[in-house]
């Protein structure tokens, strides 16, 4: 099994944002080789003349997009609260270098959404 992790700094409530952060996994991915193809006997022949062989399977997870959207905004966000776009999601973003934000988040964003 693979798996893709990303850092997420500020995940850590016993350390805080500050000193804290873990490793959150995004996608997962398993090669089964033959196990399941002989199981459920799915077989291909390569060329008309050669024998019928057992597929192999992979399994894959979708990927966790807010895990990702999450990780990206804290690496890439700069003292002044605006996001540095990654320079390979650019083309992606019609060549967009950063996102604008109005004030840095995260200790001093806790709490700023109550209502009393």
């Amino acid at each position: 099994t693979y798996d893709i992790e990303v850092w997420a700094p500020a995940d850590d409530m016993e350390h805080g944002p500050e000193r804290g952060g873990r490793w959150l996994e995004v996608s997962s991915a398993s090669n089964f080789e033959a196990f399941q193809s002989r199981r459920i006997g799915l077989r291909y022949r390569p060329e008309r003349h050669e024998s019928a062989e057992y597929l192999h399977t992979l399994n894959a997870s979708g990927t966790a997009l807010p895990r990702v959207m999450v990780a990206l905004l804290e690496y890439y966000q700069n003292d002044d609260g605006t996001i540095t776009v990654p320079e390979v999601l650019r083309p992606y973003m019609g060549g967009q270098e950063r996102i604008e934000g109005h004030e840095p988040v995260g200790e001093s964003a806790v709490g700023a959404g109550r209502r009393e």
